[in-house]
């Protein structure tokens, strides 16, 4: 992700030499963000960036809330599946809905964070203990980034 690590000073130079900036963002299965901002709600002010987590990252706690099954299992259907990548590494750390959520805030927002600075928690964290405490207290399966 070339543009996190740059984008207030890529974002500067188009600024300063009066020129298009032009660059996208996808979430699972490729569907454009940055256009869909662009295109659909230029004219309304963002109140809330959220990042679609990618379909393993939403299969794999689903059925370890749901269906009671463990990560590495759930992790493993989900490759089989084609939902994983074979190294989801970027995926299932939350290294990639970082990354994305860092680009969307700057262009929803202008705020250009740094991703060193961005908290992460990825669902290859989740401990059978988590989904124990999830399903007493009655929370939902949920996981994608979100920014206010």
């Amino acid at each position: 992700m070339v543009a996190n690590s740059t984008s207030r000073n890529l974002s500067d130079l188009q600024e300063k030499y009066h020129v298009s900036l032009l660059y996208e963002a996808s979430a699972g299965a490729s569907i454009p963000i940055i256009r869909n901002l662009e295109e659909y709600y230029d004219n309304e002010t963002a109140s809330l960036a959220s990042r679609h987590p990618e379909r393993d990252n939403k299969l794999c706690p689903y059925q370890m809330h749901n269906e009671g099954i463990d990560y590495n299992v759930a992790l493993k259907e989900a490759q089989e599946k084609g939902f994983a990548e074979s190294d989801p590494t970027l995926d299932v750390e939350g290294w990639d809905a970082k990354y994305k959520l860092c680009i969307i805030t700057g262009h929803a927002y202008g705020l250009f964070l740094d991703p060193r600075e961005v908290f992460h928690y990825g669902i290859n964290k989740i401990s059978s203990f988590d989904i124990r405490y999830a399903r007493e207290k009655r929370f939902q399966d949920q996981a994608g980034p979100l920014c206010w």
